[in-house]
């Protein structure tokens, strides 16, 4: 094979990523909705997971109140975090449930950008994982008890 042909199959260099997009991924891997909102709470940009979560594009959100996506009995507490970033410039990531079937736990974050967009508001939702169910150990057996039951199960006429 000669030089001109290894070079005429060779992989292309990767593009380069901007600085915009690079931030864009790191918005994106730490949440799965990020909106820009004005201080009276409506949405003016949306994007992300808002098809697989809500069931509409993040376009159908744009002009709705974004307490809109927070579940009916968290919207006062959700208001109430709403009024500590339009007063402090920041939402540190506050837990509520989205307005879904599932009243799914999430986290919203805000930040008041500097300069001439003060004017907007930037917030991040993210998923939470759910807490793992606990197991009843006041009404059930032991730890021992159930491991020497679950040993016997396996053993001829129940011995160990």
């Amino acid at each position: 094979m000669d030089h001109q042909c290894a070079e005429a199959i060779a992989p292309a260099q990767p593009r380069r990523v901007t600085d915009r997009e690079r931030f864009l991924t790191f918005a994106l891997a730490a949440a799965e909705m990020l909106l820009e909102v004005s201080p009276d709470g409506r949405i003016s940009f949306a994007i992300g997971a808002f098809q697989s979560r809500l069931g509409q594009p993040p376009e159908a959100w744009v002009g709705r109140q974004i307490r809109d996506l927070v579940a009916l009995p968290d919207r006062a507490d959700f208001d109430r975090g709403f009024n500590t970033l339009l007063a402090r410039d920041r939402l540190a990531p506050t837990g509520y449930r989205l307005n879904d079937a599932a009243a799914t736990p999430i986290s919203i974050a805000g930040l008041r950008p500097l300069g001439q967009d003060a004017d907007r508001l930037c917030l991040t939702i993210a998923t939470t994982p759910g807490q793992a169910a606990r197991p009843d150990l006041a009404n059930g057996p032991s730890l021992r008890e159930a491991a020497e039951a679950e040993a016997r199960a396996d053993q001829p006429h129940g011995t160990l």
